[in-house]
């Protein structure tokens, strides 16, 4: 992880394809502002109507609460269960994933699929085409930079 570009309170997963804040809280004296920063981002979503995905994870041996927050495009309609391609979509084998995914777990339909999404890069793809635009990004990391400024 690195500093984010314009906004070095936040760090960056640079290995990841879909843009994304970070925080780590290392020090509990450090709390408020560890959650008051990832809250910004959060509002600054919601104000902007940007979906996003928010996850957080403690050390094992560390302590340390890491939280990574990303934007992603909305999807107001059931996803197919395999994101390479939308046969499933058009023979009716889709359902509301989201609790799912709440529960972190990537659903697919069979193995063939799992099959395609590890051997293929699959899954960078099928993340990747979750990523907004850079414009969007943009305007988010101004809204932020703004928003700490006052």
């Amino acid at each position: 992880m690195f500093p984010k570009a314009a906004i070095s309170d936040y760090l960056e997963i640079s290995d990841h394809p879909v843009d994304n804040f970070a925080r780590e809280l290392t020090a509990l004296e450090d709390l408020d502002n560890f959650v008051n920063s990832i809250w910004r981002v959060v509002e600054q979503c919601q104000t902007s109507q940007i979906a996003h995905n928010l996850f957080l994870a403690r050390g094992r041996t560390s302590g340390l609460l890491r939280a990574i927050l990303w934007p992603r495009r909305s999807v107001y309609t059931a996803k197919s269960l395999s994101p390479l391609d939308s046969v499933a979509m058009t023979n009716g084998d889709s359902y509301n994933i989201a609790v799912a995914e709440l529960a972190g777990m990537f659903v697919v339909a069979g193995d063939e699929v799992a099959e395609q999404l590890v051997q293929h890069g699959g899954l960078f793809k099928a993340l990747k085409h979750e990523r907004l635009s850079s414009d969007v990004i943009n305007h988010l990391i101004a809204s932020l930079s703004r928003d700490k400024m006052q």
